[in-house]
């Protein structure tokens, strides 16, 4: 798993002064990240993990394979932690009807757990009713519970994942990609970045990355004012984005957490959205 709290950490000062984030929600990130780390070293410490096989890529298409019993209860141990740091930092957030289910109900787990990873949207919008949570919310509080453990077994099986192609989901997973980054050398390439497991795959360079059109008249970007390093990639075929950091030639594309430039990115997010513009 990426080092996101060492790169978090040595941007903070910058992230204040910038404006990006305000103090309380510094506070808040570096309390996440520094959870998902500890998550992460509590599933890498496990005797066991579900096998996972070429044929069973991408797991949105079989998410019994990865939400086993045995799984979920170590999955579910980490609401109450992820439930203290959202209490703590989130105070007006009323996030128990959901997280006391994941902790204490297997089955509400599984069936909650198989519909985000199948990202069936319709169900669970019904099923965030269901537990008196906001669909963003629920999304949020799914992908940190389940992040760690999905980035561990997307790395055990970083060799079955086809390299080829330019799938406009996880080739791992199966989920949405939510930050593209262009490298800066001779070759730019192009890479997205998943937004569940952390799998980064090459992508075409001229091509929208919620709908896949090549159309030149169709696709813009949209540059970041006083920074060039970013750019909001959009589409007037499917009207959606994708933000995008541009390197430069002396950076590695490695070097760069697309998790944590998601977050501070956030004000890339509203402009998109503001002008109409959606994400998957």
């Amino acid at each position: 798993m990426e080092d996101h709290t060492g790169y978090f950490e040595a941007r903070a000062d910058n992230i204040i002064n910038k404006g990006l984030l305000d103090e309380t929600s510094v506070a808040f990130y570096r309390a996440l990240f520094e959870l998902q780390g500890r998550e992460y070293g509590r599933f890498a410490s496990l005797p066991s993990l579900p096998p996972v096989g070429a044929e069973d890529l991408p797991l949105s298409r079989h998410a019994g394979i990865v939400l086993t019993d045995d799984l979920l209860a170590s999955v579910a141990g980490g609401a109450g932690p992820l439930g203290a740091v959202m209490a703590e930092h989130h105070p007006g957030l009323v996030l128990e009807p959901l997280l006391g289910p994941l902790a204490r109900d297997r089955a509400a787990f599984s069936e909650l757990g198989a519909v985000f990873l199948a990202l069936d949207h319709e169900r669970l919008a019904a099923l965030s009713l269901r537990y008196k949570t906001g669909i963003e919310e629920c999304v949020f509080i799914l992908t940190n519970l389940l992040r760690p453990v999905m980035t561990l077994l997307r790395e055990k099986s970083a060799p079955l994942i086809p390299p080829a192609g330019s799938p406009l989901l996880c080739p791992f997973c199966g989920h949405y990609p939510d930050m593209s980054v262009i490298g800066g050398g001779e070759e730019g390439r192009r890479l997205l970045h998943c937004s569940l497991c952390g799998h980064r795959w090459p992508f075409k360079r001229l091509s929208c990355a919620v709908c896949g059109t090549e159309d030149p008249a169709k696709l813009e970007y949209l540059s970041s004012e006083g920074d060039s390093r970013y750019r909001i990639d959009v589409c007037h075929e499917c009207g959606g984005y994708i933000k995008t950091v541009r390197l430069d030639k002396f950076e590695e594309v490695d070097s760069c957490d697309l998790a944590v430039e998601n977050i501070l990115t956030a004000g890339l997010d509203g402009a998109a959205m503001r002008e109409g513009y959606r994400r998957p």
